[in-house]
């Protein structure tokens, strides 16, 4: 028992040790150029969740996430922890991926 334990205890450390390999920014626009300068201000312009069956095989359907108008934008793809709790409770049949939408604020463009 206390074997089955420890080995539940290192893959759940595995699994968040590794989660940062899937991460993804994409630059879109000039959003790095505006967002770097010192003086601009970012928020998180929109959100959602990315499904995916056997341990992102198959994809359910396909997020879509608006951008805002100017077209400058970071788009972020991770795995939080809630994704990896789910992840493992389901025994990675069904994960969940995280789609966020970075802008600068309008004003300080």
């Amino acid at each position: 028992m206390k074997k089955r334990f420890f080995a539940a205890v290192a893959l759940v450390l595995t699994m968040v040790a590794f989660s940062s390999c899937y991460s993804t920014k994409t630059y879109v626009g000039e959003y790095q150029e505006i967002s770097h300068n010192g003086t601009a201000d970012t928020y998180t312009y929109a959100e959602g969740k990315q499904l995916y069956l056997f341990g992102g095989l198959i994809p359910l359907g396909h997020t879509r996430v608006s951008t805002p108008k100017s077209g400058n934008c970071e788009v972020v793809t991770r795995f939080t922890f809630l994704d990896l709790l789910i992840s493992g409770i389901t025994c990675e049949i069904l994960t969940m991926q995280t789609v966020k939408v970075n802008a600068v604020t309008e004003e300080t463009k």
